[in-house]
């Protein structure tokens, strides 16, 4: 006597192997979770990029305050730029 596959799980499994538009979404379903976990990777890396450009943008507007209040060199950059 044969065994019929009697769980949702294995007719599930033989319907995908008949139906190939089931085939097809999971497919497609797959390629996007590929491009939402690429596209997160891409705005994680931006993110930090960002945050490296505005660290950089802060110490040049500090270093052109510095110059602009001590042109004469009375304190040496560093004593402003210590806290940065």
């Amino acid at each position: 006597m044969s065994e019929k596959p009697s769980s949702s799980r294995a007719s599930s499994i033989a319907a995908r192997e008949v139906d190939p538009s089931i085939q097809d979404l999971n497919e497609k379903k797959q390629s996007f979770r590929r491009n939402v976990v690429s596209l997160a990777t891409e705005l994680k890396e931006l993110r930090s990029r960002l945050s490296s450009q505005e660290q950089s943008y802060a110490k040049e507007t500090l270093t052109r305050q510095v110059r602009d209040f001590c042109p004469l060199g009375l304190f040496p950059l560093s004593f402003f730029l210590s806290s940065v």
